[in-house]
């Protein structure tokens, strides 16, 4: 098995293990090197079961889930790198899975930890519904780049560590990603960043700051992100947690379709 980063010949190799959309999406970006990961594999040359680590809350597990001399050395591999997600402040953990077979493993060795199973609807854009009206007077939108992150502008530090827990860096994300905001006064009040980019696709991560939320910022980020996508043909996705009804209905109003509806390992290292 192979302990050490991203050290397979080809990291493409990990793709076949992950064929569901919503894992597919993240996979492509981290084989496009756009997305953090560290991969464990139980073969270098043709992996059959594969444990990925996003270096911040994502785990992820693909392949043959019914390998107990891997799953042991996953053992071994939480071990090491849960003192580090810790270290980092990373104590939420969610362990998406390609089967029940690993749903069941990863309860087993997560066990400690107590996880639990929470749903989660995955959406891929079929059209796009142009809106461009908030209801906030004086609101700004403006395109995430180097001279907004550079300007003065409160709250900047809110979309840094967004991009920062995505990408490899901050100077990947303004070559390869794209994104928007918004700002009132002198504050970003909401924010909309491209995630798991590849040539194709890319996944959506947007945030409205508390005193803001309900007043259609959501609304105008996605559908400025949408449109950019298109210009760009681009197929963006969205992903929720099902409970989150006002994230999904966003999604669906800016012309997102329902695509999977699954579920992931919730818990906490502090547990």
């Amino acid at each position: 098995m192979n302990n050490s980063p991203l050290l397979l010949s080809d990291p493409h190799k990990i793709l076949p293990l992950f064929p569901q959309p919503h894992l597919s999406l993240v996979m492509e970006a981290i084989a496009a090197g756009n997305s953090p990961g560290i991969i464990w594999v139980d073969d270098d040359d043709q992996p059959q079961s594969a444990f990925i680590w996003d270096k911040a809350h994502c785990y992820y597990c693909g392949g043959d889930g019914s390998n107990e001399v891997f799953s042991d050395s996953i053992k071994k591999v939480l071990g090491r790198i849960v003192p580090e997600a810790l270290n980092k402040k990373y104590d939420l953990f969610k362990v998406y899975y390609t089967s029940d077979t690993w749903g069941e493993e990863i309860l087993t060795l997560f066990e400690k930890w107590k996880p639990e199973l929470r749903g989660r609807t995955f959406f891929t854009l079929e059209s796009v519904n142009r809106i461009n009206s908030v209801s906030i007077p004086d609101y700004h939108l403006h395109r995430i780049d180097d001279s907004l992150l550079k300007s003065t502008l409160k709250n900047l530090e809110y979309i840094r560590e967004e991009i920062e827990l995505c990408w490899n860096s901050l100077s990947q994300f303004l070559s390869h990603g794209f994104g928007f905001c918004l700002s009132h006064d002198d504050e970003i009040i909401a924010w909309c960043t491209a995630e798991y980019v590849s040539r194709t696709h890319c996944g959506i991560g947007i945030e409205t700051l508390g005193s803001y939320q309900n007043k259609g910022c959501a609304t105008i980020l996605a559908s400025s992100f949408v449109d950019h996508c298109q210009n760009r043909g681009m197929c963006p996705h969205w992903d929720s947690w099902t409970t989150n009804l006002s994230s999904m209905r966003v999604a669906e109003k800016v012309g997102f379709k329902k695509t999977v509806e699954y579920s992931v390992a919730f818990g906490s290292f502090s547990t």
